[in-house]
Formats: C-alpha cells, sequence, structure tokens
C-alpha cells in the first residue's frame, strides 16, 4: 500500500464517519458539550513537561502493515499497567478501519487511570475535535501529511481553545518547517514510519531534532515516535534531548520495555 493510496483511503473513510458525526449528534450538540468541560491547564503538556525523559505509553491493537499485534487485547489492563511504570500520558487509538481502535477506548482507559489521555486519529474536521473533548480526551493528534497549513493552524487554534494539547506529528524536514509556523504550536512528534512503505528508521527523529533544536520556539516539547523497543533506544533519546517517547508496538513485542523505562526514570 503506497502513501498516497494510504491516506487516500484514511481520507474518505474519515469523510464518511465526519458526515455520521454530523447527522447523527451535530456541531452544536458536540460544541456545546465541548465547550462546558473545557479544560484549564492543559494537562497532557505539562505532564510531559517535567525533566526527564517522559512516556506516551499506547493502547495499541492493531497496525495497517502488520494487523492484529495484540490478540489478548484488554485497553483498562493496559493502562493500569502503563501507570505502574510511570508512563506520564496514555495514548489511545480510536481508528476503527486500519488499527481496530475504537472511540469508547478513551472513557475505559478514564475508568482505570488519571494519566492525561491523547486521542490518536486522523483528525480532518472541527466536529472531530469537539467531539476528542467529548470523549475525554486531554489532547489530540494533528497529521501534516494529511492537512493544508490553513487547516492545520485553525484545528490547532480549536483544541488550544478548548484546553487540550496538540501533537503536530511530522515525517520530513518540510514538514517540520510547517509544524514550526503553526502559530502557539507546543508538542511536535517526529514519526519514524515512513507512510509510503511502513518502514522505520528511528534515526530520523534524532537527525530532525538536531537539525532544528535551535528554531524550536520557547517551551516547544519534542517527542520521537515509531519504533522504540529497548531501554538503550529510550536513554539515547533521553540524552539527545527529547521531552517525550510514544511507544505502542514495542510494547506488545517487548513488553520487557516498561520495566526498563521505570529503571531509566528512577536515575533521573
Amino acid at each position: 500500500m503506497s502513501q498516497h493510496q494510504f491516506l487516500s483511503d484514511i481520507v474518505e473513510i474519515k469523510k464518511r464517519q465526519v458526515a455520521a458525526l454530523y447527522a447523527s449528534e451535530g456541531l452544536e450538540n458536540f460544541q456545546q458539550k465541548a465547550e462546558s468541560n473545557q479544560l484549564a491547564d492543559n494537562p497532557f503538556y505539562f505532564a510531559l513537561s517535567v525533566p526527564g525523559l517522559s512516556l506516551i505509553a499506547e493502547v495499541k491493537k492493531a497496525s495497517p502493515s502488520k494487523g492484529i499485534i495484540n490478540s489478548d487485547f484488554k485497553p483498562t489492563e493496559l493502562a493500569s499497567r502503563f501507570a505502574e511504570v510511570g508512563a506520564s500520558c496514555i495514548s489511545v487509538l480510536t481508528e476503527t478501519e486500519f488499527f481496530k481502535g475504537d472511540p469508547a477506548y478513551v472513557a475505559q482507559v478514564r475508568t482505570v487511570s488519571k494519566r492525561p489521555v491523547l486521542r490518536k486519529d486522523f483528525i480532518l474536521d472541527p466536529i472531530q475535535v469537539y467531539e476528542s473533548r467529548v470523549l475525554g480526551a486531554d489532547a489530540i493528534l494533528l497529521i501534516l501529511a494529511m492537512l493544508t497549513d490553513e487547516l492545520a493552524q485553525q484545528l490547532h487554534q480549536l483544541a488550544r481553545r478548548l484546553g487540550m494539547a496538540v501533537l503536530v506529528e511530522v515525517h520530513t524536514q518540510e514538514e517540520f518547517d510547517r509544524a514550526l509556523m503553526i502559530e502557539g504550536v507546543q508538542l511536535i512528534g517526529v514519526n519514524n514510519r515512513n507512510l509510503s512503505t511502513f518502514e522505520v528508521d528511528t534515526q530520523l527523529a534524532s537527525d530532525l531534532r538536531e537539525a532544528n533544536a535551535s528554531r524550536l520556539p520557547s517551551g516547544c516539547l519534542t517527542v520521537a515516535e515509531s519504533g522504540y523497543n529497548s531501554g538503550e533506544a529510550l536513554f539515547k533519546l533521553y540524552k539527545e534531548g527529547f521531552n517525550a517517547v510514544l511507544v505502542g508496538e514495542g510494547i506488545v513485542t517487548h513488553p520487557e520495555i516498561l520495566d526498563e523505562y521505570q529503571n531509566l526514570r528512577s536515575n533521573y
């Protein structure tokens, strides 16, 4: 599956889901609910602002390239485990088609953990931002490869107005440049996964952060995403100055990484 095909398929699916949201719930309904539950203190961002490398541990059942990766998938048990090892935040995949996620997982995770939650999905429309806050998400993901600059700014501004954090995801230097143009950007994540081949090169995040470190706005945090499965790899990110790492598949394939992270964290 090429990047173009993957992204175009996702966009078409999301457009249908967005249309269903407008038809079933309506923008005004979501807007009223979201605005009555605005966050006051941006908990996701501040959870990642502490010294050391913060862990965003992901509740993940499947991926587009590998299918089901966690056959014994229990979101609440995962969330409880993540809290035990000191994860700062929890990422919850809610995309239904390729990742076999569910928006309901956000509420399920919230029943067992007070850690701030990132709703990880393909956000293309304001109604999804409102929906994310209604679901209980403290943060959303914006993937620049799928958005125009104008739409990215609009969605970012809306989420911030609701008190949510926004993880702006990039894959290339060009996208990093675009991320830096977003007014008020606080979180930039570099995803090591190539959207054309789905291959992972963990050097990408390291290289892009090093190349752009001096350009980061004051208070802007960096997050490394995809391909990390050892304490050694996490320690390298810490040394490179990353504020956080997002680990999903690595937790499934190398569950010992949670204990290794706990050991690393105890030495900060």
